[in-house]
């Protein structure tokens, strides 16, 4: 199942953009386009699918969809960027979060490897106390790096 779960994951970053895109697309009132793009894409990935399930098993399943995924995205912002003339600020909405989450997941990772091993019966707990002390790190690293500035977390 871990297989399966991390191959599912590439999926995880373009569920977030391509939901915000097709509801900037349906709040322009072009609820037709966002329909088109999830049609092309969905043809996309079964075209893929026939194609590569038969050779890559499970792995060209989660390829497919990753690949239809990628272009339904792509297809969204394409119109939004078109009809609104809005382009993305690439380093504070993209790189500085992923350098953030290099940063700070492996980190913690081994940390919760390091406490399940030395109290394995308060495993749990430190899953929870490793996710809330990442969740603090990776904000006070976007305010570091400005990617994001504190108002904006004081506003929230």
């Amino acid at each position: 199942a871990g297989r399966y779960l991390k191959a599912a994951a590439w999926l995880c970053p373009l569920i977030y953009p391509a939901t915000t895109l097709g509801s900037i697309i349906n709040g322009l009132g072009k609820v037709h386009i966002t329909f088109i793009n999830s049609v092309i894409g969905q043809i996309l990935r079964i075209i893929i699918l026939f194609l590569l399930i038969p050779r890559f098993g499970i792995s060209g399943y989660f390829t497919g969809m990753l690949i239809s995924q990628v272009i339904m995205t792509l297809l969204d912002y394409c119109y939004v960027q078109k009809s609104t003339g809005m382009l993305p600020d690439l380093p504070n909405s993209l790189l500085k979060p992923a350098a953030a989450a290099l940063l700070t997941c492996p980190l913690f990772f081994r940390i919760y490897e390091w406490l399940s091993r030395i109290r394995p019966s308060l495993q749990t707990a430190a899953l929870f106390g490793c996710c809330l002390a990442l969740c603090a790190l990776y904000l006070l690293l976007l305010v570091a790096m400005k990617a994001i500035h504190k108002e904006e977390l004081i506003r929230s």
